[in-house]
C-alpha cells in the first residue's frame, strides 16, 4: 500500500524578461519580448511615467497569445503616475511576443517605463491586497496587511525627482532603477522596482529610505501562493482483505 501526497512549491520570483521604455505621445505602446514566460506563471508588467499634462492613464494591456490581463494605476500628482498590469499565463508567451498597451488621454510630451517580469508558483486568484500609497518623506513606509500564509509581495516604488536617490529596506530591488524624464523635464522621474517573499499572515512594509524628502508613490500586492495539487492519494498494490472486527 502506498500513500502519497503532492505539496505545492513556494511562490518565487521568476525573472526579469523586458526592460521598456518611449518618449513620445502616442497612445500605444508595444513591448516586444526578449524572453518566454511559460504557461501556469504569472506574467507581470510594472509601468511609471511622467507627462506634461495630468490627462494620460494606462487603460489597457492585452498580449499576442490572447491571455487575460488586469490593471491597477496610482496617481502621485498632476503629471506622474505609475501602475501594475499581470496577467495568468495559459497560452505561452514565446521570444518575439508582443505585450500591447493603450492609453487614454493626451500629452503634449510624454516618457514612459516599465519592466515585464514572472512569477512561479503564485494562484490563478485575484491578488489578496493591493496597496496605494504616497508622500514625501526621506523614510518610506508603504504597509499592508497579509490574509492568508506564504503570499508573494510585488510592486514598484517611484519618485518625482531622479536626483533622488532610495535604498530599499528589506525588499529585494529588480536590477537597476530606470532615470528618465519628458522633453523640457527638469528633474526626471525614477522607477525603482520590487518584491518580497511574506511568510506568515501580518504586518508587511515596503520600505526604505531616500536621500531628499522627495513625493514618492508605492504600488504594491500580494499574490496568492498557488495551492497543492489535489491529493492525498492512496495505492493498493495486491489484494486488500478486510477481516472481521471482533468486540470484547
Amino acid at each position: 500500500m502506498l500513500l502519497s501526497e503532492s505539496i505545492a512549491s513556494a511562490a518565487s520570483f521568476g525573472g526579469e524578461i523586458q526592460r521598456w521604455g518611449d518618449t513620445n505621445t502616442s497612445l500605444t505602446s508595444t513591448i516586444v519580448l526578449a524572453g518566454g514566460i511559460s504557461a501556469g506563471n504569472r506574467a507581470v508588467v510594472l509601468f511609471g511615467w511622467e507627462s506634461s499634462a495630468a490627462t494620460l492613464s494606462l487603460s489597457g494591456v492585452s498580449d499576442s497569445r490572447g491571455n487575460s490581463w488586469s490593471i491597477t494605476n496610482s496617481l502621485i500628482n498632476s503629471v506622474h503616475q505609475e501602475a501594475i498590469a499581470h496577467a495568468n499565463v495559459g497560452t505561452a508567451l514565446q521570444v518575439n511576443d508582443t505585450i500591447t498597451v493603450t492609453w487614454t488621454g493626451t500629452g503634449a510630451s510624454v516618457a514612459r517605463a516599465g519592466v515585464v517580469v514572472y512569477l512561479s508558483g503564485v494562484s490563478n486568484a485575484s491578488p489578496d491586497i493591493v496597496i496605494v500609497t504616497n508622500s514625501s518623506t526621506s523614510t518610506i513606509t508603504a504597509n499592508g496587511t497579509t490574509t492568508v500564509t506564504n503570499d508573494f509581495l510585488i510592486g514598484i516604488f517611484q519618485i518625482d525627482q531622479v536626483l533622488s536617490t532610495y535604498s530599499p529596506g528589506t525588499w529585494t530591488q529588480i536590477g537597476s532603477a530606470d532615470l528618465f524624464g519628458h522633453t523640457g523635464s527638469t528633474d526626471g522621474l525614477a522607477n525603482y522596482y520590487l518584491y518580497f517573499s511574506a511568510g506568515n499572515p501580518g504586518l508587511y512594509t515596503l520600505d526604505g529610505t531616500q536621500t531628499s524628502a522627495r513625493s514618492w508613490q508605492v504600488i504594491w500586492m500580494a499574490f496568492l501562493n498557488a495551492p497543492p495539487p489535489a491529493g492525498p492519494t492512496l495505492s493498493v498494490n495486491g489484494t486488500l482483505s478486510v477481516g472481521t472486527i471482533k468486540t470484547p
